[in-house]
């Protein structure tokens, strides 16, 4: 979505969020897709707030940085993220007709689902082609952004003496990672937990259903365990990725107990929009599959927190599994990680945007 370029002269994967930023770089070789360049970086609160850039000028120092230090980045073209909880998805249906005049009616159509004018968004629309909707008509992905919030990413970006190709959503980029060769034949909760915000999205055939923002964050936990021990931010943090919901030991136990208000939460949100989602009309490729989800795939650097998924699992009575972000690429890849000592899945997003050259 949000093509800038019309041209793939090799790009590399930019995960943009208010405290890090990650960086994957894809080649190909004899075995399959394999991650040449890879790396991560700090920034501190404040330059990013809630997806919103205050500090253009400051970013670009940061991903000056990042690029920098990222040993075998071979290209200056960069894919990069754009904040979930600032965009709008929605599938909407269409008759059918060429291309052209699809393009131009599905402009039109947008007005009836986006609650913004047009002239201050950046609108982009998708055909979707798995499964084939019955009768004259199609489905279309519709995704919109306000401009105010795209354009400093893109001077960010360019500032740091980077060509920005595309820019899309941090769902859309993980699902591609995450979903094996771009198809899934039944429907997929994909849930990101994150260090400042988390997002929920649906994907069924070969795109996103639905996206939502859910307003708990890892960071949420760790300012919980810290308010509850009486430690500051940075013992708590250790705290919480050393203890998690092991609840053993004296400490262990008092972790467990502070963050347990903020699990509830977790869960209760996920729920409510679980049950938004399967209330809401279904499209034609979908109005005749009654089946619940019962799958749930958990990604994001908050993720790896000592039994969140079997604590989430419980409350939710879902199958949830810590999603497989290097599914679509080579067995090297996870050699690379491990080197590294960093987790697959906090670099789902980066790993996804890597990949669109070799998948749009």
């Amino acid at each position: 979505m949000f093509d800038i370029l019309n041209l793939n002269p090799g790009s590399f994967g930019l995960d943009i969020s208010d405290r890090t930023l990650k960086l994957v770089q894809i080649k190909e070789g004899k075995q399959g897709l394999n991650i040449s360049a890879l790396n991560q970086v700090s920034m501190p609160s404040g330059i990013i707030r809630r997806g919103e850039i205050k500090d253009i000028e400051k970013l670009s120092l940061y991903i000056k940085k990042i690029v920098s230090k990222t040993s075998k980045l071979t290209s200056r073209y960069v894919v990069a993220s754009l904040p979930e909880e600032k965009s709008f998805l929605h599938a909407i249906q269409m008759p059918k007709m060429s291309d052209i005049d699809l393009k131009k009616a599905v402009r039109f159509e947008a007005e009836n689902y986006i609650p913004f004018s047009l002239d201050k968004v950046y609108l982009d629309s998708e055909i979707i082609t798995y499964p084939k909707p019955k009768g004259d008509s199609v489905e279309v992905l519709i995704t919109a952004m306000l401009k105010k919030i795209v354009d400093p990413y893109i001077k960010a970006i360019k500032k740091a003496g980077l060509i920005p190709l595309a820019m899309e959503t941090e769902s859309n980029a993980a699902a591609r990672a995450l979903i094996k060769d771009g198809i899934a034949e039944e429907q997929v909760y994909l849930i990101d937990f994150g260090a400042t915000s988390t997002s929920f999205s649906v994907y069924y055939g070969n795109c996103l259903r639905f996206a939502s923002f859910i307003p708990v964050s890892s960071e949420d936990f760790t300012l919980a365990i810290a308010k509850a021990i009486g430690k500051d931010r940075e013992e708590a943090e250790v705290l919480k990725k050393l203890h998690g919901l092991k609840n053993k030991g004296i400490t262990g136990k008092r972790v467990a107990k502070a963050i347990g208000p903020c699990v509830d939460e977790l869960a209760a949100e996920i729920k409510k929009h679980i049950e938004y989602y399967e209330s809401r009309p279904k499209s034609n490729g979908l109005k005749e599959r009654k089946e619940k989800i019962n799958k749930l795939l958990f990604y994001g650097g908050g993720a790896e927190l000592n039994y969140l998924s079997e604590a989430l699992s419980k409350e939710l009575k879902l199958e949830i599994e810590k999603a497989n972000s290097i599914i679509n690429l080579s067995k090297e890849s996870k050699n690379i990680f491990s080197k590294r000592k960093h987790k697959p899945f906090a670099f789902t997003v980066a790993i996804g945007l890597a990949l669109r050259e070799f998948y749009d």
